[in-house]
This record gives structure tokens, sequence and C-alpha cells, in this order.
């Protein structure tokens, strides 16, 4: 349980500041041909996922710590960034979540909701990420690799202070 609240704890923090810079950026290119998602935010939620399963686990959300400090996410292309972390970490949910459900006999209805990811999606959903990050005309690669890069970073210094009494 430790590490679904630490995930939460940086969740928390992180994916509201992701979706306002992409809201942000949506807000200045919109035009008569729509107000899309192209990053699909909402589907890409992960905090949703976690407070189900910490509510499973009986873990009380309001006493949960938060990170302090998250990478600086203000722009579209730092944002893509830390998603990249974020998505890759989903990708690798999928291993842990089998892990999580034969030793410990948790399902995704149970507590490994989180793990689960976009279940049988996940890999058209990674797809979709790599899509637009590969065609995306206003996407600075340098900011969103420094992003990337901050975000690992801060999650591993994150993680580290967050379990170290387990």
């Amino acid at each position: 349980m430790r590490v679904i609240e630490a995930f939460y704890g940086f969740y928390a923090v992180l994916e509201p500041r992701i979706a306002s810079a992409s809201r942000a950026h949506r807000e200045r290119i919109a035009s008569a041909a729509g107000h899309c998602d192209p990053l699909a935010l909402v589907e890409r939620a992960k905090l949703p996922l976690l407070a189900r399963d910490l509510s499973a686990l009986g873990a009380p959300l309001n006493r949960l710590p938060l990170v302090g400090v998250v990478p600086d996410v203000s722009t579209l292309s730092r944002a893509v960034g830390a998603l990249y972390v974020v998505e890759g970490a989903t990708l690798g949910g999928q291993i842990i979540r089998r892990h999580v459900c034969k030793r410990l006999g948790i399902e995704a209805t149970t507590g490994a909701r989180f793990f689960t990811g976009y279940g049988a999606a996940t890999r058209l959903m990674w797809s979709r990420f790599g899509n637009y990050v590969d065609h995306a005309p206003s996407l600075e690669l340098p900011a969103a690799i420094g992003a990337a890069i901050e975000t690992f970073q801060t999650m591993t210094t994150w993680f580290d202070l967050a379990l170290a009494s387990t």
C-alpha cells in the first residue's frame, strides 16, 4: 500500500499541473474546428485510479503526504515531457500488476486499478501518445526531454523519501 500512497502523493501534485498546461495550450490554439484534447488527458488521468485503489485498501486520502516540489510543466512541451514519464510508468504498471495479483491476490477492483492502467488499451494509449509526440508541430523537444529527466529524478527522490520508513 505504501507504494500506491507514494504514487498518489506524486500524481496529486503533478497531474493537475500537466492538465493546466495542456488546457492553456488548447485555449491558445482553439479554432472553429473544435476544442479537442489531443493528449486525451481525461482518459490518461491516474489520480482517480489511485484514489479508488487507496479507498479499496482502506487508506485515508486526506492524511497522505504530497510531494513538495514537482518539475516545471507550465508549457505544453514540458508537460509532454513529464507525461512521457507518467505514461512509461503506466506501461511498467502492467508488469507490476501481474506480480501484485499473483503474490497479493489484489485485482483491479480490490486495489490494483492504477497498475492495470488502461487495461487492454495500454499499448494503444502508448502508441497514441508517441504519435502525438512525433507529430506535434509546436513541441520543443529539448524542453520536453529536460522535463522528462527532471520528472524521473523528482519521482525517484520522492519515492526514496516516501518509502524510507518501510
